[in-house]
């Protein structure tokens, strides 16, 4: 008795090859893509109660009890620099209407003289061109393949979740980091459900001596192809983190 028909081998096969293909053909595309976290978002006043009233915080004469401090990260996430010309608005640190940045720092820098892009002009640039009641305007700068900034914010009233908006030639939407995580994770778990199901509901070695490479050649690409699927959600879970 045989365990699937040999005629459907060889479309199998097929299949099975297209859809690696395809699959690491994604992976290692070449694309553009820029991506933000929020490191951090700490309260300066954590002191409750009636002494709180008590206690006045200020910073270069303005009263920020209310204030938190924020650390945000912008990182080339894709495969491709970002070139002057790619911007057609620059990078721009936005928070809900009727808060108020107090000040707004670079505090790293991927990689460290990463400043030195900013030279060759009559004036010296800084990598924040100005900063507004609600957002911060950053200095157009080439980014090659994960370099990234840290950017660290005094705001006062926040109420809402700091996000990083601009328009650069290539990319649909500037995300945030996190998020890309749920893909990450959905391959990894998708990876190995395959790669189980290959392996534990049928027993390539009795398939083999039983009825014939042939028949265990499915189950083979079977697995190979939840392989494939594990391999890409840690390797881009391992970028993630890394930065």
């Amino acid at each position: 008795m045989e365990l699937i028909d040999v005629r459907l081998l060889a479309p199998l096969a097929t299949l099975c090859g297209i859809i690696v293909t395809v699959s690491l053909w994604n992976l290692n595309k070449q694309r553009k893509a820029v991506s933000y976290k929020i490191l951090e978002c700490i309260d300066l006043m954590s002191v409750r109660g009636p002494a709180r009233k008590r206690i006045e915080l200020t910073f270069d004469g303005t009263q920020v009890e209310d204030a938190q401090l924020v650390s945000v990260m912008i990182v080339n996430s894709g495969h491709l620099p970002i070139n002057l010309g790619d911007y057609q608005s620059p990078l721009t640190i936005v928070v809900n209407p009727g808060a108020e940045i107090v000040s707004a720092d670079i505090t790293e820098t991927e990689p460290a003289d990463l400043d030195e892009r900013l030279s060759g002009s009559k004036e010296p640039k800084q990598f924040i061109d100005r900063v507004e009641k609600e957002r911060v305007v950053l200095t157009p700068l080439v980014l090659n393949a994960e370099d990234a900034m840290v950017i660290q914010l005094l705001v006062r009233k926040l109420k809402g979740k700091v996000a990083v908006r601009g328009h650069l030639l290539g990319i649909s939407k500037i995300r945030e980091h996190v998020r890309a995580k749920l893909v990450q994770n959905a391959l990894i778990y998708f990876g190995a459900f395959i790669m189980a199901v290959s392996i534990f509901c049928v027993e390539p070695p009795t398939v083999l001596l039983e009825y014939g490479f042939d028949n265990a050649l499915p189950w083979t690409f079977l697995f190979f192809f939840g392989y494939v699927f594990l391999w890409a959600g840690l390797k881009q879970l391992k970028s993630a983190n890394s930065r």
